[in-house]
Formats: structure tokens, sequence, C-alpha cells
């Protein structure tokens, strides 16, 4: 993949930043996230700075650091504790989201996503922004992280198993289309949706969650099994014609089980069969 020319701006923006803060707050590892790490940033992207530490820095100190740049604090991501604080900045016109983060939290986070206990929560953000992010200090840390990163099968398992949970739109939309719930059906589709996407992720072994999810193409792109068309196919379900798209949706979660069944004959598929036509 080609990187962006708004890739390359944001890249060196994070150097600059990045250098005064390990400079001055001597961290373990300093990684560039999100789209402008992957190389895949555009106009509108913003700056994902993670910054790793043994025992976090004062945050004051921290912000002195992105004032002294010429950053204008914006606002808190989340609420600060000892192990943790974010705070989005503006800085040459650009949104920077950065703050510090203690290794051992970092290390918690991946024993709860690796051992299922999370499967597809937030958390797992924190995964996959480490296995695709850019490195510019500390890469020794970070490698050990991705190699400790490495999609179980037990994961692979739970996440299958947890999103073959679809309500069955299908068996119910003729009644709900009488009944003004448009919200309702809309939101079936939608939780339909995501859950099929995490399936397929769990049987491919790719990570995922729904917070913040973007960049759907990109995400089914690296999938082995999956449905003909599957990207297309989930957009398509937000098309007027909700009764088509009740369809469309059986017909994705009815091929995604047959792949379930065919690759991880382990899961049990049986209540999420009932629910399809014999």
């Amino acid at each position: 993949m080609t990187t962006t020319a708004d890739s390359l701006r944001l890249r060196a923006l994070a150097d600059r930043v990045a250098g005064a803060l390990v400079a001055a707050t001597a961290p373990r590892a300093v990684l560039l996230a999100g789209s402008a790490g992957e190389g895949t940033a555009d106009r509108l992207s913003d700056l994902d700075l993670m910054v790793y530490y043994e025992r976090l820095p004062d945050p004051a100190a921290f912000r002195a650091v992105l004032a002294g740049l010429g950053a204008e604090q914006v606002a808190p991501i989340g609420p600060e504790t000892q192990e943790f604080f974010a705070d989005s900045y503006l800085l040459d016109g650009v949104e920077v989201q950065t703050g510090g983060t203690a290794v051992a939290e970092v290390e918690r986070a991946l024993d709860r996503v690796l051992s299922a206990t999370d499967p597809g929560e937030p958390r797992t953000k924190v995964v996959m922004g480490l296995l695709h992010g850019r490195p510019l200090h500390g890469p020794d840390l970070v490698a050990r992280w991705r190699g400790r990163a490495a999609y179980p099968d037990a994961l692979a398992v739970a996440m299958v198993a947890r999103h073959l949970r679809v309500f069955p739109l299908w068996q119910v939309r003729e009644q709900l289309a009488a009944r003004d719930a448009v919200l309702f059906e809309v939101q079936s589709l939608l939780d339909g949706a995501f859950q099929v996407l995490g399936a397929l992720s769990g049987l491919n072994r790719v990570y995922f969650t729904t917070f913040q999810f973007k960049r759907m193409r990109q995400h089914v792109s690296v999938f082995r099994s999956a449905p003909p068309r599957l990207a297309e196919r989930l957009e398509s379900l937000f098309q007027p014609d909700r009764a088509r798209a009740a369809e469309e949706l059986r017909s994705l979660v009815e091929e995604t089980v047959a792949l379930v069944e065919a690759a991880m004959p382990e899961v049990d598929t049986s209540a999420v069969r009932r629910s399809l036509p014999r």
C-alpha cells in the first residue's frame, strides 16, 4: 500500500512531538497509531500518538512540552488515572490526541484480550494500535508486545461464538413495518452488520471492535474466508427498502454460519441456525 502524502505530513509532525517528549519525559516507547501510522491518512485525519511510561510523568510536565511546541490544549480524553491520561490538542492546524499510558496497563489490556475475557471490546483497540502503528521510540518494547499479540485460537472461538447472536429481523420485519418501528429496524440492521463482521473477524483471526470502527473495506480485504462481495452487501443493508435489507442480512448470516461450521465445528451454531429458514 502506498503511503499517502498526508501521512508523510502527519508523520513529520509526530516526529517533532515525539522528539520533544522523549527528551523531556523519558518514555519507554512512542507509537504513532491510527491512519498516519498505517500510511492511509487524508487531509482530515488527526494524529494519535501513544506514549508509554514505566511510571507516568506529572501530566502538567507532559502538557508543558506540548505547549512549548505551540500546541493548544483543547479537551481531555477520558478520565485521568494513575496509569493513563490523554488530551486533545491543536498543533499546526492538526488535532493531536496524545497522553501517557503505563506499560503495566498495556500488559493488562493484552492479558484480557488474549485470554478472550473481553473479545471485541474497546481494549481490542489497544492491540490493533500496537499491531498497525509506527514505532517512533522504543521499538524493542513495541516488538515484544506485537509478539504477544499473535491471535490465539481461544480468542478466535470466543469472538465467533459471541457474534453469532443476531436478532432475526427477517422473521419479524413485516410486523415491525406496521408498527412505526423504523429506528428499531435500522438499529437491528446495524447491530446485525457488526455481528457478522465480528464473527468473520474471529474466523479470520483479525482483531475487531465496533469502537470507532472505520475503513471497513480495508478491514475485510484481508479475510480469507467470507461471503462474496461482503463490504458492498453490508452497506446495502442501509438502503431505503428495509424488507430487502432484512433478507440480505439473513443471507449474510446464513453464509457466515456455513463458513463457521466448516472451519470451527467446536462453535455451537444451533441457536442461530434455528432462526434461519430450513
